[in-house]
């Protein structure tokens, strides 16, 4: 589960900033160079000059820690307020105002 924590806050730290976090200034990237970014590198987190709500950012820093035991567990995260205060019918709309959008 802690890989799958992982996966999800690259993910979500990817779609916020609109590129890969993992190796800045890449297009595409290979497996052997995400393998060495995750593996050799610090991990990623929010810009510093980004403009992101302290709960992003919270969310980032407890999914990304390298130890699997420190990071958040699926529950933990539930119960993030990034996640815990959304209306989740507002999202879905906006999601399918999206998805219509690009139709």
């Amino acid at each position: 589960m802690a890989a799958n924590v992982w996966g999800l806050d690259v993910t979500v730290l990817e779609l916020f900033l609109g590129r890969l976090s993992l190796l800045p200034g890449v297009q595409k990237a290979s497996a052997e160079e995400l393998k060495q970014a995750i593996c050799d590198r610090e991990p990623p987190s929010v810009p510093e000059d980004a403009e992101a709500s302290a709960e992003l950012c919270g969310f980032v820093a407890a999914c990304l820690h390298k130890e699997p035991a420190r990071r958040a567990t699926v529950a933990q995260l539930l119960s993030h307020p990034l996640v815990a205060r959304r209306d989740v019918e507002a999202s879905r709309r906006a999601l399918r105002e999206i998805i219509v959008d690009t139709l």
